[in-house]
């Protein structure tokens, strides 16, 4: 037995208490300067034909406001990248790319005009003073290209583990003289956070969405007069699975919420196939030609995982994070029998030797 002042040679290491910041970027593709764009593809290397080509795309260009009554004149605009365009998303991210800093103790993520900093130090006020000092700095290299963040718009969470007891913490963070107390959930990219990252609220709202869209598509036309089985089961392939099944590969859907999307995909499968109520279920999604709900979560799944695995670092950062031990990318990536796994892989995986 251990004497009663004995101290622990190994004490316990204090859990880190992680919080993020979402920020959103006003105007976005608006804020593109054609000639600070042109400095920045310089300053990376960019071959210089590459980059009359991109000054050209951007130079002379003019809109038009279109109303009734609109005297139809064409104003020149010198700022900013057309909507629409595959390659304007490109240009703002290499615009804004020294916004990217390597965050000591965290993490940023930016999706387009979507941002994120993570904190991870071993409170939430030292956090909260960490996320400040951070915005601080990147605020001013944001003025410097014209930049500029919305901070209303700005959203805080302290994450929290699944099985953890203490109370949440109502710390809030000020920013430009902006405070903002921390938020049960978080809408970014189409997910649904909470601070315990459970999955119920998110695919509950997915769920209503799904929901929404179906009765709107059934109001429209409904089988047996204008749609066909074979353009019901498009739909319901290229519209509601993906609504009700969004972030299926990340998030594993709790019994409850699985249960509310079994209930809706059995009706999306009565009405692909204008069945009777008391047709049972199974019968149903054999005629339908679609899987359940379940097993196509499960699939999601798996899919996301293979990519992972088989995508180099290059091409996929969460490669790149996968633990020593797992096997490289030799010739003994993984056993003989594991190579059926990428038949149907399109070239941009490397294969399984």
């Amino acid at each position: 037995m251990p004497r009663p002042h004995a101290r622990d040679k190994n004490p316990p290491r204090p859990r880190l208490q992680v919080s993020t910041i979402f920020l959103d970027i006003q105007a976005g593709f608006n804020n593109i300067n054609a000639s600070t764009l042109r400095a920045g593809l310089r300053a990376s290397y960019v071959p210089s034909h590459m980059v009359d080509w991109v000054s050209s795309f951007l130079s002379g260009r003019t809109s038009t406001l279109v109303f009734q009554g609109s005297p139809n004149i064409s104003s020149p605009v010198s700022v900013g990248t057309p909507q629409g365009s595959p390659i304007s998303p490109l240009l703002f991210l290499r615009y804004i790319a020294p916004l990217h800093m390597a965050v000591p103790k965290g993490l940023m993520v930016s999706y387009v005009d979507d941002s994120s900093v993570t904190g991870a130090p071993s409170s939430h006020r030292s956090n909260i003073l960490h996320l400040q000092e951070l915005f601080r700095t990147i605020s001013p290299k944001g003025r410097d290209i014209g930049v500029y963040f919305s901070v209303p718009k700005t959203e805080l969470i302290h994450w929290r583990t699944p099985s953890e007891r203490t109370p949440a913490s109502t710390a809030p963070i000020e920013l430009e003289g902006h405070l903002f107390r921390p938020s049960e959930v978080v809408r970014w990219l189409g997910y649904w956070f909470t601070p315990a990252l459970s999955p119920t609220h998110h695919f509950r709202h997915r769920l209503s969405l799904a929901q929404a869209v179906l009765s709107f598509v059934k109001r429209l036309s409904y089988p047996g007069a204008a749609v066909s089985p074979f353009l019901c089961h498009c739909i319901a392939t290229g519209l509601l699975c993906p609504i009700v099944t969004y972030a299926a590969a990340l998030l594993t859907p709790t019994d409850t919420a699985l249960r509310g999307m079994n209930s809706f995909w059995h009706r999306v499968q009565r009405w692909t196939t204008n069945n009777f109520f008391s047709t049972p279920t199974s019968i149903i999604a054999r005629e339908a030609c679609l899987p359940p709900i379940i097993s196509y979560c499960r699939y999601r799944r798996r899919l996301a995982a293979l990519r992972v695995a088989c995508a180099p670092p290059c091409a996929n950062p969460a490669s790149a994070r996968l633990p020593p031990t797992f096997p490289s990318l030799s010739s003994f990536r993984a056993h003989d029998s594991s190579r059926h796994l990428t038949r149907g892989l399109s070239s941009v995986y490397l294969t399984l030797n």
